[in-house]
């Protein structure tokens, strides 16, 4: 019995520290923009440590009333740092959460897309939002182009960090640069000229980009 309390808590602490560093760090990344409430790390990281507080407290709980000499009462106290730990974290997660009385930015349209399905049977355009979400739209006029022919300084130097990915189509409109990189989904990408990174806008399952335009 010892020893499963002493593997329920090296699990709790491992997944408390996994957790917290990820709400610590306020990690954006919107793992799964199509879900019905699609969240940041930082939030999905809050609400998990949320939901392991009181099976974290439990584990905890077992080791300072199992492990440990009995008579150093004190001293199995220290059991409960992981569980205080998740507490403080919970309190500042629900505090930030609900104390936040100003109005939420309004989402900007990052860019319009035309998509095809995979068979090429139906098209339909859409508007990508920097908040991770996307509207299907009745119409749209495209004004972009795929960068194939006569690719510029940029295009060339995304193509040098994308060469270990087979199936990429870079589009170029104005100043701003896009990626579609097809692995198992197509996952469409806008490139940061200033900080030279990749961010993940939008991604499909059966449906990939044809072309895109400046909204």
């Amino acid at each position: 019995m010892k020893k499963l309390v002493i593997m329920l808590n090296i699990l709790g602490i491992a997944c408390l520290s996994w957790f917290f560093v990820k709400y610590a760090a306020h990690d954006t990344y919107v793992a799964n923009p199509n879900a019905m409430l699609p969240m940041e790390g930082w939030e999905a990281a809050g609400m998990i440590l949320t939901l392991g507080f009181l099976p974290l407290l439990g584990a905890n709980a077992m080791a300072y009333a199992m492990l440990g000499p009995k008579d150093m009462k004190a001293k199995r106290l220290l059991f409960f740092i992981p569980s205080i730990i998740c507490l403080c974290t919970d309190i500042h997660y629900w505090a930030t959460s609900l104390m936040n009385d100003t109005d939420p930015i309004p989402a900007k349209p990052v860019v319009l897309v035309q998509l095809s399905n995979i068979d090429q049977s139906t098209t339909q355009c859409g508007i990508i939002y920097d908040d991770g979400g996307m509207e299907i739209l009745d119409s749209c006029v495209m004004n972009a182009y795929e960068d194939t022919l006569e690719p510029d300084d940029t295009t060339q130097h995304i193509q040098d960090i994308c060469k270990d990915d087979q199936d990429i189509k870079i589009f170029h409109a104005g100043e701003e640069y896009f990626i579609q990189i097809h692995s198992d989904n197509y996952d469409f990408y806008r490139y940061d000229k200033d900080t030279d990174t990749f961010q993940l806008l939008y991604y499909w399952e059966d449906q990939h980009v044809t072309n895109i335009s400046l909204p």
